[in-house]
């Protein structure tokens, strides 16, 4: 043989001792079962041929529709019952309030046949008992079959996060992992469903009518749908917008997160049930942070008949909601329920909106086809524009000085149209009560519009900016100079005299 082939056959053989030894060592291995990290029971090698599952062991086994009942109590979580419902299973506690049903049918297969992953003692002594808890348990069980009674207490946790049971029926400590802190440590608030609104996203406009409070800003965010009827720029680009304080232009961008997430909102978890009365100080929910209302109508579907009446009911909802506690939890209830819930600071971005980041920049944007006169005051004396509808915008604009009516070059009176209303929002504030008013401006609308005018004013309020108010209401600041802008340009408008929309 030459030297070549006896290497090779000696590394060969290497390989095949390699294997086998690999074999042996696995065998001496528990397997371990996915569901939440849960340990299993071992069992022996597998031969090289197959693959043989790892069998699952139990502490006792009964048939699940051989289960009657059953008490479950805990330190923390207090005391539920489990009883039969016709062909299923109920927590008598939860009666009225929705619950994961998977849960709740896991529940019952655990209770029937509860698996263990080893038997700690057979035969525990006192002092085993105090070791693994179970001398003061933090949970129990009285779980009642047709032909029997099966009662555990809970006690500690191996290092490994599993806990030591304690069976009354042959007194051994066997050490589970399965659903123990779900069923006997936190009870029955985990198995209620912790869906606080879900909607498909594609059906998300039937959302209308929010309103979100923050205690610590001086106004709330108001949203709702654009009327559509209101002859607005907005009515045609926008499907929603600011309501309060006045109807206007919306950040599409944020508002678009919001809801985004308002199709699924949810908490992490269910950590209380209360009754009308009870404390809510433990939870921030006695004087809440914020509050937040919407409504929801299920919107036509897609092939509905153009103008179909939407009859779907609307639902409202309103949850009031803590400030962050010092772990950074939330904790919410809606207004008519008796669920404390919880979830993360941060989870949700419509916590951060406030009107400075959700109102847009403009205010009044009448459609300019829909108005009759428009009617600037500056300085005590008033500018009155009369205008000619047609082709889908004006076709004339005249001044009126006295009865003589001048006649004004029609696009430059639509850039000054564009001044009027984008004088753009720089902050919030209010005017002083008796602050002067440097210029108003009135829309007049057709009378075939039955439309009430509306009225945006510019009062004092700083060196650089002045307070806008429109129809009475007031909240933002405009910039000095858009105001000097609109003054300006008054004067080149009537004069016929080159404005420009936009400033330079």
């Amino acid at each position: 043989m030459s030297k070549t082939v006896r290497t090779l056959a000696f590394c060969l053989a290497a390989l095949i001792l390699l294997a086998g030894s690999y074999a042996v060592v696995l065998a001496l291995f528990p397997s371990e079962e996915g569901e939440g990290g849960d340990v299993s029971s071992s069992t022996g090698g597998t031969s090289s041929s197959e693959t043989v599952s790892t069998p699952v062991t139990y502490m006792y086994e009964y048939e699940e529709t051989d289960l009657v009942s059953a008490e479950i109590n805990s330190q923390n979580a207090g005391t539920y019952h489990v009883s039969q419902d016709g062909m299923s299973y109920v927590i008598d506690e939860l009666d009225g309030i929705t619950v994961y049903d998977s849960m709740m049918e896991t529940l019952i297969e655990r209770l029937a046949a509860y698996p263990y992953a080893y038997i700690a003692s057979e035969s525990p002594t006192e002092e085993e008992l105090e070791e693994y808890g179970l001398s003061d348990p933090i949970a129990g069980a009285v779980i009642n079959f047709t032909d029997g009674t099966e009662t555990l207490s809970v006690g500690g946790t191996d290092e490994d996060g599993a806990f030591y049971v304690l069976r009354e029926a042959d007194g051994k400590v066997y050490v589970v992992s399965q659903g123990m802190t779900t069923y006997f440590v936190k009870g029955h608030v985990a198995f209620i469903n912790t869906t606080l609104f879900y909607c498909t996203e594609d059906r998300r406009t039937g959302i209308d009518n929010l309103v979100f409070t923050d205690s610590e800003e001086d106004m709330p965010v108001t949203i709702g749908k654009v009327d559509p009827d209101s002859k607005t720029a907005l009515a045609v680009s926008s499907t929603y917008c600011i309501k309060k304080p006045l109807e206007m232009s919306v950040n599409i961008e944020l508002l678009d997160e919001g809801l985004t997430q308002l199709c699924k909102f949810s908490a992490e978890s269910a950590v209380a049930l209360v009754d009308n009365g009870d404390d809510l100080s433990a939870y921030g929910l006695d004087s809440p942070r914020y509050t937040l209302e919407f409504t929801y109508q299920k919107p036509l579907d897609d092939d509905a008949e153009e103008g179909a009446e939407n009859t779907n009911p609307v639902t409202k909802y309103k949850f009031i909601i803590s400030e962050p506690d010092e772990d950074g939890n939330m904790y919410i209830k809606e207004e008519d329920s008796r669920i404390v819930m919880s979830f993360g600071e941060g989870v949700y971005s419509f916590f951060d909106w406030n009107i400075n980041n959700m109102a847009g920049s403009t205010f009044l944007t009448p459609l300019i086809k829909y108005v009759d006169k428009v009617i600037v005051t500056c300085k005590g004396k008033e500018y009155e524009f009369r205008l000619t509808p047609g082709d889908g915008s004006i076709v004339a604009a005249a001044y009126m000085d006295g009865e003589r009516e001048k006649q004004l070059d029609v696009d430059n009176f639509k850039n000054f149209y564009q001044v009027i209303i984008g004088t753009g929002r720089i902050g919030t504030g209010y005017a002083e009560e008796d602050a002067a008013t440097r210029i108003s401006v009135r829309f007049v609308y057709q009378d075939e519009i039955n439309k009430d005018d509306d009225v945006v004013a510019f009062r004092e309020y700083s060196m650089r900016q002045y307070a806008a108010e429109v129809n009475g209401e007031g909240y933002f600041t405009v910039p000095k100079t858009r105001v000097d802008k609109l003054e300006n340009d008054l004067i080149k408008v009537i004069n016929n005299e080159p404005v420009n929309a936009f400033m330079n």
